[in-house]
C-alpha cells in the first residue's frame, strides 16, 4: 500500500515490504525528519557512521540531512514516515521551536534506534501508527488531522528528549557534506553534472569525485540518481499515466536512463513498483 503525499504537507507516509537481501534505500539525504516503524522482519539501518539491527517494534529515527541507508536482513515490512521541518508551524511552543531549529541547524542529533520497549513506553510507536492511518485510503486524507498527529510525534521526541545536543553544526556534519547536499537539493531538476558541481565548489573533477565518495560512501552519479528517484516517488502528480512526465520534472531528461536508474535504486521498473505499492 502506498500513501501519496499531499503537496506542501507536513508529512508523508508509506508501507514498504521487502524480500531478504534487498537494499531498502541506498545512501542518501533529504530535508525531512525520517522515521521507520518496524512491524515485521529484521533490517540493518545506517545513519552517518552508525549501523544497527532493527527488529519488530523498533523505530528508526534520523535527521534526513545526515547520510543514511538500509537493507533487509530478514523479510518483512515497515511503515515509513517523513516529517517536514520547513512545514512545521512556528510559535506553538518554545520546546517545539527549539527542537525544529536544533534539527535544522544540526545543534541536536537523533539517536537513530529507539528500542521497542522505549518506543512503546514513550508512545512513539503508537503516535506513528496514528499518523500512518491518516494516509490510509479508508480514512480519507485530512490535512488538519495529519498536522495534529505529526505534532504529536514531535511532542514525544521533545518531552522524552529522544535526542542529544552537539556543540556546533560543524561537529554534526562537515561543511563539504552539508553544502554539496544542499546544492543538489536546489539543482537536482537541472542538467547536473559532476564537472559542474565540482567547479561550483572550486574543485578539480577527479579530486571532487574522490572526496565525494569518501564523504557520502557512494559516487556522485549514484547519489544524484537516488535523490531524483526519491523526488519522483514523492511527486504530487505521480500515477501510472504520468510516469514519464514526472520523471522529466525531477531531472531525468532521458526516459531510458530514468528507467535504468529506477531499476538500480528500487530493484524493479517504475510501473511494477507503482502497481505493487498502490494496490
Amino acid at each position: 500500500m502506498f500513501y501519496e503525499p499531499e503537496h506542501g504537507s507536513i508529512a508523508f507516509a508509506a508501507r514498504a515490504e521487502y524480500r531478504k537481501g534487498t537494499v531498502t534505500f541506498s545512501p542518501h539525504r533529504h530535508n525531512q525528519l525520517e522515521l521507520i516503524f518496524v512491524v515485521s522482519g529484521e533490517y540493518r539501518f545506517t545513519a552517518g557512521e552508525e549501523t544497527e539491527i532493527f527488529l519488530p517494534g523498533d523505530v528508526y529515527l534520523v535527521n534526513g540531512r545526515e547520510t543514511h541507508s538500509g537493507e533487509v536482513v530478514q523479510p518483512g515490512y515497515y511503515y515509513y514516515v517523513q516529517l517536514s521541518l520547513r512545514q512545521t508551524p512556528a510559535g506553538l511552543s518554545e520546546e517545539l521551536d527549539r527542537l525544529v531549529e536544533g534539527l535544522e541547524k544540526h545543534r541536536i542529533r537523533l539517536p537513530m534506534r529507539i528500542p521497542a520497549d522505549q518506543a512503546e513506553e514513550t508512545g512513539l510507536f503508537a503516535r506513528g501508527m496514528e499518523l500512518v492511518d491518516c494516509f490510509s485510503p479508508k480514512s480519507g486524507y485530512n490535512e488538519f488531522k495529519v498536522l495534529l498527529k505529526s505534532l504529536a510525534i514531535f511532542q514525544v521526541i521533545s518531552e522524552h528528549r529522544l535526542f542529544h545536543t552537539v556543540q556546533t553544526r560543524e561537529q554534526a556534519e562537515g561543511p563539504f557534506d552539508r553544502q554539496v547536499a544542499e546544492f543538489v537539493e536546489q539543482h537536482y531538476t537541472e542538467d547536473l553534472r559532476l564537472e559542474t558541481v565540482a567547479a561550483a565548489f572550486g574543485y578539480e573533477p577527479h579530486y571532487f569525485c574522490s572526496l565525494f565518495k569518501r564523504k557520502f560512501l557512494v559516487s556522485f552519479t549514484h547519489y544524484l540518481r537516488v535523490v531524483r528517484v526519491q523526488k519522483f516517488l514523492s511527486h504530487p502528480n505521480l500515477n501510472l499515466q504520468t510516469i514519464a512526465k514526472c520523471a522529466a520534472e525531477v531531472g531525468f531528461s532521458n526516459y531510458s536512463y530514468f528507467y535504468q536508474s529506477f531499476r538500480r535504486v528500487r530493484g524493479c521498473s517504475p510501473r511494477e513498483f507503482l502497481t505493487k505499492t498502490r494496490k
